[in-house]
C-alpha cells in the first residue's frame, strides 16, 4: 500500500501509551494517522479538519462526552465510519453502541491482526457503500435528466399538435370558403348567362296572364288561375333579379355609406309590413355614426333580406299580435383585430334556427322556409356583398326562442376619406 493510497486512521483513547502503540501499529499495516484524541470533544473536532476515511473510538474518554456520544456527532455531521475500541460488554452500552451503526468492534486487549482484518472490512465496506451511493446518485440525476427530456418533449409535442389542430381549423375553414365561393361563382356564371333570357319569356307570361285577368270574371276559375300564374312568375323573375344583382353588384364602385341613411331607406320599404303583422320594432341606431365603405344599394338588399326573413320567423310564431313580437334592430361602434368596425344588430324573438342548420344557412339554395316563401339564395347573397365590403355576417340563434344577425364592417378613417 502507498502513502498516496494509504488510508487515512483517527485513533481516539484517553490512555496516552495505548494510544501511541495503536498509532504505531496503524503506521506498521501502511495506514496514515490523522490524529489522535484524548477526549470526546477533540475527537469531534479533529474528525472536522481532518476528514479522515475511518474513527477507531474508544468508549471511555475524558471529558464530559464519551465515545459513544462522540460517534455519534462524527457519524451525524460527517458520516466516517467507526469501529469501538472496548472491553465493556454491558447491555445498556451495548445498545447505545448500536444505535451509532458502527461498522465494527474490536476488543481490548487487541491484536494487530485483528485490527487490521477489521479495518479492512470495515473500509472496505465503506468504500463499497460510497459507490453505491455515488451511483444511486448519478442514477437519480440520469433519471430526472431523462424526466426533464420527456416533459420537454412532451411540451413540444402538445405544442405541436395545437399548432395542427389550428392548421387543420384553419384549412377546413379556407376550404369551406373556397367551396362557397365556388359555389357563388357558379351562381353567379349561370346568372349571367341565364337572367336575360329568362327574364324576356317571364314578362311575356306575366303580360298574357294579365290579359286573361283582366278578362275573368270575377270570382272565376279563370280569375283565379290568371292570378296565380302572375304570383308565380312574378316570384322567378324575383329570384333572377336576385341573382342579376349580386352578379353586377361586385363591380359597381364603392364609396361612403352611412347606415343610418341606408337602415331608414329600408324601413321606409317594410315598416309598413312589419306594422300591419303586429310586430314590434325597435330602433336603435345612432344617426352621428361613422360611414363605411360600399354600395348603398347592396346594402339596404342585405338589410331588407334579414328584415324579412325576421319578420318571416316572427309570424310563423306568433300569427297575431303578441308581447314577444319583438324585432330589435342596434348599431354600434367596436373594434376587432385592434380596427374600428361598425357591428349592426338584427334581434328579434321568432322561430329561431335548428343547430343542426345553423353551419347550413349561408349556403347557396339552403332554405328551411317553404318553396312558395323563399329561394335560399338571400342570405347566401347578403353574406357575398358583406364579404366583399370587407366584412363578416355573424349569426347566433336558439331555436324557438330568438335569433341574432350580426353585420360587423369596417370603419373609414378620416385619412382614407381624405
Amino acid at each position: 500500500m502507498t502513502l498516496e493510497n494509504s488510508k487515512r486512521i483517527m485513533v481516539v483513547e484517553d490512555e496516552a501509551i495505548t494510544a501511541m502503540n495503536l498509532r504505531a501499529s496503524l503506521e506498521d499495516m501502511g495506514y496514515v494517522v490523522t490524529s489522535t484524541a484524548l477526549s470526546g470533544e477533540e475527537a469531534v473536532k479533529n474528525a472536522a479538519n481532518d476528514m479522515p476515511d475511518l474513527v477507531l473510538m474508544d468508549i471511555s474518554l475524558r471529558g464530559k462526552m464519551d465515545g459513544i456520544e462522540a460517534a455519534g456527532h462524527i457519524n451525524d455531521q460527517f458520516n466516517i465510519p467507526i469501529i469501538y475500541l472496548t472491553a465493556q460488554s454491558d447491555v445498556q452500552i451495548m445498545n447505545r453502541i448500536k444505535a451509532t451503526q458502527p461498522s465494527g468492534y474490536i476488543t481490548k486487549p487487541f491484536y494487530e491482526k485483528e485490527i487490521h482484518f477489521v479495518l479492512e472490512i470495515a473500509l472496505d465496506k465503506n468504500r463499497i457503500e460510497k459507490q453505491l451511493k455515488q451511483s444511486e446518485a448519478q442514477l437519480k440525476e440520469h433519471r430526472e435528466h431523462l424526466l426533464d427530456m420527456v416533459n420537454d418533449k412532451t411540451a413540444e409535442l402538445r405544442q405541436a399538435n395545437e399548432h395542427l389542430k389550428q392548421e387543420i381549423k384553419s384549412r377546413i375553414t379556407a376550404e369551406a370558403e373556397l367551396m362557397r365561393s365556388a359555389q357563388l361563382a357558379a351562381l353567379g356564371e349561370l346568372a349571367a348567362g341565364l337572367v336575360h333570357e329568362i327574364n324576356n319569356p317571364i314578362n311575356g307570361i306575366i303580360n298574357y296572364a294579365q290579359i286573361l285577368l283582366n278578362r275573368a270574371a270575377e270570382d272565376s276559375s279563370e280569375r283565379d288561375i290568371a292570378e296565380r300564374i302572375i304570383e308565380e312568375s312574378s316570384r322567378i323573375a324575383n329570384i333572377s333579379k336576385d341573382m342579376l344583382s349580386y352578379v353586377q353588384g361586385s363591380s359597381k364602385e364603392k364609396s361612403p355609406v352611412h347606415i343610418h341613411t341606408v337602415l331608414s331607406f329600408a324601413l321606409s320599404l317594410t315598416e309598413p309590413q312589419l306594422t300591419v303583422d303586429g310586430i314590434e320594432l325597435i330602433i336603435d341606431v345612432p344617426s352621428n355614426l361613422p360611414p363605411v365603405i360600399g354600395q348603398s344599394q347592396q346594402l339596404t338588399q342585405v338589410f331588407l333580406n334579414i328584415i324579412n326573413n325576421a319578420g318571416y320567423a316572427l309570424n310563423k310564431k306568433h300569427n297575431r299580435t303578441h308581447t314577444d313580437k319583438l324585432l330589435k334592430i342596434m348599431a354600434w361602434e367596436t373594434t376587432i383585430d385592434n380596427k374600428n368596425h361598425l357591428r349592426i344588430s338584427f334581434y328579434d324573438r321568432g322561430t329561431g334556427i335548428p343547430t343542426s342548420d345553423l353551419n347550413n344557412i349561408m349556403k347557396p339554395f339552403f332554405t328551411t322556409k317553404p318553396p312558395s316563401a323563399g329561394t335560399g339564395i338571400g342570405l347566401s347573397i347578403s353574406n357575398g356583398i358583406i364579404n366583399n365590403m370587407g366584412g363578416k355576417i355573424t349569426v347566433y340563434s336558439v331555436e324557438n326562442q330568438y335569433t341574432d344577425v350580426s353585420i360587423d364592417l369596417p370603419i373609414i378613417s378620416n385619412k382614407t376619406l381624405a
